[in-house]
């Protein structure tokens, strides 16, 4: 699927061409049975819509329709993706000073951490530390009310197991993370690549050789 090609969807309509072929045999009935009684439970017909590009499925969905449909990341990375340009967590999230996501294990290329103020109207100065398996840095910045992209790179997890990145912010804020190389010139961006110092001395050389250690994932 999408993981061997790294490749991502670009709309609504491959997301679900994508769906539907990890689904396989299954049919959405058994995938609305594995979803009840689950904290989102969705039906055959909400499925069947993804499938058909009809919607986009909203983020709180992601990660349950990526286990549900076995993609190992990629499909909770490609909806976060298309949700971008229209993401207004302020109609339905909550913000929180602690954040986290993990890229899947064998993606490599630049990843990004989308961040937005709890208040529309004021800007703020922000304070936010990163800690990626051993490597870490602080990111002092002055959050505008259209808030700020960061971005960096990921080499693949030579193990197989991906790495969790956390996001502390010395504020409460929104955080939206995503992948890939598209276009951010309408996007308010800062590149941190550079400044990430292995924090864990105790680490392994594969941990050291994961995520943002890899200056070819990151230029």
């Amino acid at each position: 699927m999408v993981s061997r090609s790294g490749q991502f969807a670009e709309n609504e309509t491959e997301l679900g061409v994508w769906m539907k072929r990890c689904r396989g045999r299954r049919s959405l009935r058994a995938i609305e049975q594995e979803l009840k009684g689950t904290e989102h439970p969705l039906t055959k017909s909400t499925l069947s819509r993804y499938e058909h590009g009809m919607h986009l499925p909203p983020l709180r969905y992601a990660e349950a329709l990526d286990r549900v449909y076995s993609t190992e990341g990629w499909l909770m990375l490609s909806i976060h993706r298309l949700w971008r340009l229209k993401w207004d967590p302020w109609s339905e999230e909550w913000p929180q000073r602690y954040h986290s996501f993990a890229w899947p294990a064998d993606y490599r290329g630049m990843v990004w951490m989308k961040v937005l103020p709890t208040d529309r109207e004021e800007q703020v100065h922000i304070s936010i530390d990163l800690e990626w398996a051993p490597w870490g840095r602080v990111v002092e910045c002055v959050l505008p009310s259209t808030g700020v992209v960061l971005r960096t790179g990921k080499a693949p997890d030579r193990d197989g197991v991906s790495r969790t990145l956390n996001l502390r912010a010395n504020h409460k804020v929104y955080v939206l993370f995503g992948a890939g190389e598209e276009e951010l010139a309408e996007e308010s961006v800062l590149d941190i690549h550079r400044g990430w110092e292995v924090r864990n001395k105790d680490a392994s050389r594969e941990e050291r050789l994961h995520g943002p250690s890899d200056p070819d994932a990151t230029e």
